[in-house]
């Protein structure tokens, strides 16, 4: 599989369960349930001073709900919608892709990578 391919797989991944937990529609919530904000404190040497992990949170969402030999999917876009606004509350920066074909797809994930990925 090729590095393209690995890292469409890497992000399937990775959205699958924010998606399970956006969209769980259970009438049987309990408090411990759905996404929630974990600070952790990390120290690094003698100083006991707090090491920052990270400065920004940043997602690219992909909804495909059109194909041409297959039924759309309309519910992509409200459920896109769904996880933008979980992941908007606990203070990610989000991008979206919506339809895209194979040449938008790889080039949106390259945009992203280069503009997010490169810094803590």
């Amino acid at each position: 599989m090729n590095q393209f391919g690995l890292l469409l797989s890497a992000l399937t991944i990775l959205l699958v369960p924010i998606c399970t937990v956006a969209s769980d529609d259970s009438d049987s919530k309990s408090d411990s349930r759905g996404v929630h904000r974990t600070m952790l404190k990390a120290v690094t040497g003698d100083s006991n001073e707090p090491l920052s992990l990270y400065r920004e949170s940043h997602a690219l969402l992909v909804g495909a709900s059109r194909y041409s030999a297959w039924p759309q999917l309309n519910s992509i876009p409200g459920e896109l919608d769904s996880v933008e606004e979980v992941l908007t509350k606990t203070g990610f920066n989000v991008e979206r892709l919506a339809d895209p074909d194979a040449d938008q797809l790889k080039t949106g994930i390259t945009n992203f990578i280069n503009n997010y990925g490169y810094e803590p």
